[in-house]
């Protein structure tokens, strides 16, 4: 609800490729609306907020950060065209964590023959 890449979409910017990867695993990746349902379902594996667009509600931040102080697992993506304090710094920092604007070139495609992959992470 926030402008996060489309499950769906196979375009460059969407998550097809991620989330098939992980139903092959027996995983099954599903949109959340946190406001509308006003938690964490407790059978979530992990929950991923994926480069959110638009800034989330206190509620919603307090809700995520919450679930990954009780143990569950909470995976967070950055956009790095998105400066400033980003809602997904902001939850970072509750763990310790600094954003940055790092880059990964994975060399090892190119000797494979593949493209170079260039990769936005956390620093």
């Amino acid at each position: 609800g926030h402008g996060e890449p489309n499950l769906e979409s196979a375009d460059a910017d969407g998550l097809k490729a991620f989330s098939g990867a992980l139903d092959d695993d027996q995983l099954k990746m599903e949109s959340l609306l946190l406001l509308q349902k006003g938690s964490i379902p407790n059978d979530a594996a992990a929950v991923m907020l994926a480069a959110p667009q638009r800034p989330l509600t206190a509620q919603e931040r307090e809700l995520l950060v919450k679930y990954a102080q009780d143990g569950g697992r909470l995976i967070l993506f950055a956009d790095p065209e998105i400066q400033g304090n980003s809602d997904v710094q902001e939850i970072a920092r509750q763990f310790d964590i600094e954003v940055g604007n790092d880059v990964i070139i994975d060399e090892g495609l190119r000797v494979l023959g593949g493209a170079l992959a260039v990769q936005f992470v956390a620093g």
